[in-house]
């Protein structure tokens, strides 16, 4: 037998991936997790709230994209103490059981010492490769296992006993080596993505402090060179020609509905994003015309009023929206400028807006605001620019981030049993 014989394990020929590396043949073997682990155990719930927290304790909300990102702690002495059988090491994998389930993460020396709770297995000393491992734990046999095996109560759940039967399959050691470096790879160009954006994100954040001035102030702090002077002061009302507000035609008058105009709602504009709504519903001219909504001219700049108070876009084509948002039309300034100063300045307010049980912005107190604007419309269009191609780099990387995430579960179905 290619397993040696041993009993709790089972190789069937037919057992192979739709995608394989080259120089590999043969089928996988058919394991239970908890005959090729050591401790497969489970960690509690710290009982006090006082002392030194020195020592970072990992929950579900503490794992995203594969990564333990820790925000709580615990002390030294519960550490030490009753939480003992659940102190993580590193190279340790952590399951969530409860709640969210599946989500899985490798335990780094970096975040160490480091303890957990109940919600998450922890998996150790098991005895093939652990990024081979960690894939299987990400992939698609274990969405079917929790599908089969899930108890609804309180909350989803899945017990020890459960994840110790859990039945996979694993191929010969340097096999499971290269699947392990590859999702290694894969993961590490992911991560490498997350922080890129981030970064850009970051760099841009500090532009927009630095590009516009403060508040009291007549300039900004940074500034393109060949221009000088200080800024015009204006209320937003001086902004645009014209402005707009918005309605929502019956929704039971099916002919109001499925037309060729762009309606505009909230969910429709992304937080942080002033380019590329996503707008889901149209109207019919009928529709248009029996409502409270405007037909907006093209390069207008959308803002929402009274839900998700302060997000906008600049929408380049001709459009209406629900009575949510006040709509900039015609606008005095160059229309890049005038969507990166818009949200900067609402960025800057967003807090301190008015309201009652829901945040909100008049359309008066909105275009009484007052926004500092450069007198040359040169320097507009250098700011307007500078923060356009910013935010193009963001979405080139964003975008190869959503298709690398799009691979990995096809890789996953495909590279294992």
């Amino acid at each position: 037998m290619e397993n040696g014989g041993n009993p709790k394990f089972k190789t069937i020929a037919g057992n192979v991936p739709e995608l394989r590396f080259a120089g590999f043949c043969g089928g996988w073997q058919e394991v239970r997790l908890g005959d090729i682990s050591k401790l497969i155990t489970k960690g509690t719930t710290p009982k006090h709230k006082s002392g030194m927290r020195n020592v970072n304790f990992v929950k579900i909300e503490s794992i995203s994209d594969s990564k333990i990102k820790p925000t709580e702690k615990i002390t030294t002495a519960e550490h030490e103490g009753y939480l003992h059988r659940s102190k993580l090491e590193e190279n340790d994998i952590l399951f969530s059981i409860a709640g969210t389930l599946g989500r899985a993460a490798v335990v780094k020396k970096s975040i160490l010492p480091a303890n957990t709770n109940q919600a998450l297995a922890i998996i150790r000393g098991f005895d093939c490769d652990i990024y081979f491992l960690f894939a299987i734990l990400s992939g698609h046999t274990i969405k079917n296992f929790i599908r089969r095996n899930l108890a609804v109560g309180a909350q989803p759940n899945l017990s020890l006993g459960q994840v110790r039967g859990l039945k996979i399959y694993i191929a010969q050691k340097p096999e499971q080596k290269r699947i392990g470096e590859f999702f290694c790879s894969l993961d590490a160009s992911i991560n490498l993505l997350h922080k890129k954006i981030d970064a850009l994100q970051k760099l841009k954040k500090g532009y927009l402090q630095k590009l516009f001035p403060q508040l009291g102030e007549a300039v900004p702090s940074l500034r393109f060179a060949g221009f000088s002077g200080p800024w015009e002061k204006r209320r937003l009302s001086d902004y645009a020609e014209e402005t707009y507000g918005g309605g929502t035609p019956r929704t039971n008058m099916k002919h109001y509905w499925g037309g060729p105009l762009p309606w505009i709602q909230t969910s429709d504009i992304i937080e942080h994003k002033v380019f590329g709504a996503q707008i889901k519903k149209k109207l019919t001219q009928t529709g248009l015309q029996n409502s409270a909504a405007k037909l907006i001219p093209a390069n207008s700049i959308a803002i929402t009023t009274r839900v998700a108070v302060g997000k906008l876009a600049l929408i380049p084509f001709e459009y209406a929206t629900s009575q949510d948002f006040l709509s900039l039309s015609r606008l005095k300034a160059d229309k890049f400028f005038a969507i990166y100063s818009l949200y900067h300045m609402l960025q800057s307010e967003k807090n301190s807006v008015q309201g009652t049980s829901i945040k909100g912005l008049t359309k008066n107190g909105l275009l009484n605001k007052i926004i500092a604007v450069p007198s040359q419309i040169a320097e507009q269009e250098a700011i307007g620019k500078f923060f356009l191609l910013m935010d193009k780099e963001i979405d080139i990387l964003s975008e190869k981030l959503i298709q690398l995430k799009k691979l990995k579960p096809a890789y996953l179905k495909k590279m294992l049993v």
